[in-house]
């Protein structure tokens, strides 16, 4: 892929996906990386991410953490049993619609996640640390822009 040399020259939004397309994977194999050492040894990786994502966005229904996952929603259902059976999570019948279920978090999967999430962020601060304050400042902006683009709509 394209590389941009100079950071301060404005980047066709195809210059800006190549970028997008060579640093993201990176980005995520450091922060799997850190998310495998500090997962409990109870959960699988896809168990701990369906953890984080119930953690980040609250009552989601099944079908969102399958398309996050990108697993069927059996494989699913499966994987918060696990989840249920180890206390992590508990499921609530939905008081409008007795159909639906809401996922939550036990104390003690908060307690895991906010511990190990902290440890990923002091990580990840670590290694943004080599920046300069105004690659830092740009680095933090394009990011905020890209969390809004690429936001998940609200349920």
């Amino acid at each position: 892929m394209k590389q941009l040399n100079n950071s301060t020259i404005p980047a066709p939004p195809l210059d800006c996906a190549d970028v997008l397309l060579d640093a993201v994977p990176l980005v995520m194999a450091a922060i799997r990386a850190e998310f495998q050492r500090c997962r409990p040894a109870d959960l699988n990786a896809p168990q701990f991410r369906a953890l984080a994502f119930i953690y980040r966005h609250g009552d989601a229904p099944l079908a969102a953490i399958a398309d996050f996952l990108g697993l069927s929603l059996s494989s699913v259902s499966k994987l918060v049993d696990h989840l249920v059976a180890c206390g992590y999570v508990r499921r609530e019948v939905c008081r409008e619609d007795r159909r639906r279920v809401h996922l939550r978090l036990t104390a003690k999967a908060q307690h895991t996640l906010s511990r190990a999430l902290a440890q990923i962020r002091e990580r990840l601060g670590g290694m943004l640390a080599g920046l300069d304050a105004p690659a830092l400042a740009q680095t933090t902006g394009a990011l905020a822009h890209l969390n809004e683009l690429f936001a998940l709509p609200s349920a």
